[in-house]
């Protein structure tokens, strides 16, 4: 960026003052995040001695009854998305890391799990030579994770997710946030789709939409890259399907909701 706001102390002490530590103030104003903190500890408007918690606090039994449509999305959107890591010393972690341009969503997570929202990490990622700004949250208690792991976020979990056993009027919201994390909706045409390593989730989210809607997405028999492919571009069972996931008032990624 060629203006460096960062540099002006009166600026920097108005980010501090609305996002309070450099990770936010970074990921709000999308400077970097060192040059944030290099001015702010200059400046003595911050001082990164005193901000560092060991402690990891978030609400561990928020996972433990899926009794909500907000729940049930959010373990859609990480049974997609999520990571779970058995560490050296048998603890477990779970993580979640999307595109910055997609944080609304997990600043809505941070939200209902009671996560501290300064805890929440931005860093630029080399992806095949294409540097990307991304946003991630790590959670390092055990309940919490050993909640996820029953529910199917376990390590490695790839090609082996499904939707697992939840209230049938909560399954919609599961879905929704699976398609938030690894589905797409068309933006100039009627196109909406889903891809996963795991055929069964596919199969799972198609018997759901028959029953519930009585359509479902076209299911691909191929497999490219190990990942199977259901969509479709009919009009109307993207209609359909559209209307009945993503509700007014429904949690999900304001990009696709708007594209919904």
């Amino acid at each position: 960026m060629k203006d460096k706001l960062y540099r002006n102390k009166e600026w920097l002490q108005e980010q501090f003052k609305e996002y309070k530590t450099p990770s936010l103030v970074s990921t709000m104003t999308g400077y970097p995040r060192t040059c944030i903190t290099r001015y702010a500890v200059k400046y003595d408007i911050y001082n990164s001695k005193y901000t560092r918690e060991k402690t990891n606090h978030v609400n561990e039994d928020y996972f433990c009854n899926i009794d909500s449509p907000d729940k049930a999305y959010f373990l859609g959107f990480i049974m997609a998305d999520g990571n779970m890591y058995k560490r050296k010393n048998g603890t477990y972690q779970f993580s979640i890391k999307i595109k910055n341009t997609d944080k609304d969503i997990l600043f809505k997570f941070a939200d209902a799990i009671g996560f501290n929202k300064e805890k929440i990490h931005e860093r630029s990622e080399n992806r095949n030579g294409t540097i990307t700004r991304c946003i991630e949250i790590k959670i390092y208690n055990q309940r919490f994770c050993n909640s996820l792991i029953a529910l199917g976020i376990i390590p490695r979990k790839t090609g082996k997710e499904y939707m697992p056993e939840m209230p049938d009027e909560f399954k919609k919201d599961f879905i929704r946030g699976y398609i938030d994390g690894d589905g797409w909706i068309g933006k100039d045409k009627a196109l909406i789709g889903i891809c996963s390593s795991s055929n069964k989730i596919l199969e799972q989210i198609n018997e759901y939409l028959k029953e519930a809607i009585n359509t479902k997405l076209n299911s691909s028999k191929r497999r490219k890259d190990n990942v199977y492919v259901n969509s479709t571009a009919n009009r109307k069972k993207v209609y359909h399907i559209l209307k009945h996931l993503y509700y007014e008032d429904c949690i999900s990624l304001d990009r696709k909701n708007n594209l919904a």
